[in-house]
This record gives structure tokens, sequence and C-alpha cells, in this order.
């Protein structure tokens, strides 16, 4: 996830389902978060919102990825966000515009 590339989205999902495989990797995918959480690229503030999401952190991964450029991934993984926090009218905007974004690529 921290990558020059970010990975794909079934691979981030391959990536969530390893993480909660164990508690230890939860912990240490936790410190590749933190770790990264002083980034403020553009990169940065992407990957680190996804880490977010994938640990459970709904709310700063909001935060965090609604700093980033918009991008078919961002506003995906922003809609998820949304959606855990009962966000749904946000959420739905969030996956229009992700929707629209892809049209336009």
């Amino acid at each position: 996830l921290f990558a020059d590339t970010l990975p794909s989205l079934d691979d981030i999902e391959k990536l969530s389902c390893f993480v909660h495989s164990s508690e230890a990797n939860r912990i240490a995918f936790g410190k590749q978060v933190e770790e990264n959480m002083s980034g403020t690229g553009q990169k940065a503030l992407l990957a680190t919102g996804i880490g977010l999401f994938i640990l459970g952190s709904d709310a700063e991964a909001v935060k965090r990825l609604g700093k980033a450029k918009d991008c078919k991934e961002k506003l995906i993984y922003l809609a998820f966000a949304l959606r855990r926090m009962r966000e749904f009218d946000e959420a739905i905007k969030s996956l229009q515009k992700a929707l629209d974004t892809r049209r336009t690529s």
C-alpha cells in the first residue's frame, strides 16, 4: 500500500483480508500506517486513508481521504468509510463521483 504505485482495488482487498487474518498482521499493518501518517503528499494521504479504513478508523480515514486528490480509489474508499459511519447520502455521492471519474478517464 505504501509503495510507489497504489495497488489495484483487488490487491487492496487481498491486503485487507491478510491484515485481518491475525492480530499480529493487524498490529504490523497498524505500525506501517502510523509510520506513514506524517506524510502530507497526495500519495501519502491516499495510502494512509485507505490504511485507516482497513484498520476500521473510519472517521480518521474520511479526514485523510478528504484531503487527497480525487481518483477512483479515493472516492470508493471514502464511500466505504462513510457507509460504515452511517453517512449514507454522502457515501452515495462519493460512489457517484467515482463512477463519473471512471467514465471520464
